[in-house]
């Protein structure tokens, strides 16, 4: 019984491996609007995970791409933040959780702000 609960804790407290988080990721965003307008978008990631640190791309799709930046990975959560050339900024807050990366995306572009519920799972194609 000890064994059993010491192994289910080490899974939950030990980093997310390499493995896990490296490779393309496609889903969608459900970007909250002004006045309550929900608008839904697709998004593709290329993450590259060493250690705690997360590198890559993400975007609408494999064609447009912008580096991540900042990108942390912390237990089953990853932080990271885009800044599309066109200007403004988006900053991810994702949990790895059922093959899913799950969470939100905040973002900034002429002076609006938005949010965004993210939706990812590994891109098979």
């Amino acid at each position: 019984m000890i064994r059993a609960l010491a192994c289910v804790v080490l899974i939950f407290v030990l980093p997310l491996s390499a493995a896990e988080l490296s490779g393309a990721w496609k889903g969608t965003l459900e970007i909250d609007g002004p006045g309550g307008q929900t608008q839904a978008d697709r998004c593709y990631m290329e993450l590259k995970q060493s250690g705690t640190r997360i590198t890559g791309a993400v975007g609408p799709d494999k064609s447009v791409q912008w580096s991540i930046q900042n990108g942390k990975a912390e237990g089953v959560r990853i932080t990271f933040a885009v800044f599309p050339p066109e200007g403004g900024r988006l900053t991810f807050d994702l949990r790895l959780a059922g093959g899913h990366l799950r969470g939100e995306a905040h973002g900034e572009n002429q002076g609006l702000a938005f949010k965004a519920k993210v939706d990812l799972a590994r891109a098979t194609d």
